[in-house]
């Protein structure tokens, strides 16, 4: 077993980072991937993705600090299978470039409801005026 400590990706040139949910609690068990905390900026919200898989040993961010690229956010005990040479270059490039995921904000042509027809549930076309000249 190795303890592996999960930091904050870059971030860019985004400044008052605001921790506005912590996704994980100590003894949670993570698999890689999975959302730690979420992050706001002055433009968007983003999940934090964990560059490992293993057991959460400790929290070290609360809801509402400003975080910076680098500012550790957990600790996690990795199997040392996990911790492989495999595994730990992976999540070195993976923490490298930044994974952090936007968080999909509503379409909102998508979230209008279309006209449908009564009798066959189908989708009514479009009603398209003419001008009369």
């Amino acid at each position: 077993m190795s303890v592996v400590e999960v930091r904050v990706p870059d971030l860019g040139d985004s400044k008052g980072v605001k921790v506005v949910e912590v996704l994980v609690a100590k003894g949670a068990e993570i698999r890689l991937d999975d959302p730690l905390i979420t992050l706001e900026t002055e433009k968007a919200s983003m999940d934090v993705p964990s560059p490992v898989a293993g057991v959460i040993e400790s929290i070290d961010i609360k809801k509402g600090d400003d975080v910076v690229a680098g500012t550790l956010i957990a600790t996690v005990t990795v199997a040392d299978a996990a911790a492989a040479p495999g595994q730990g270059d992976r999540a070195r490039r993976h923490h490298r470039a930044g994974a952090v995921r936007p968080r999909a904000a509503p379409d909102p042509i998508k979230s209008r409801a279309e006209p449908r027809c009564a009798a066959c549930s189908a989708q009514s076309p479009q009603r398209s005026r003419s001008t009369a000249s």
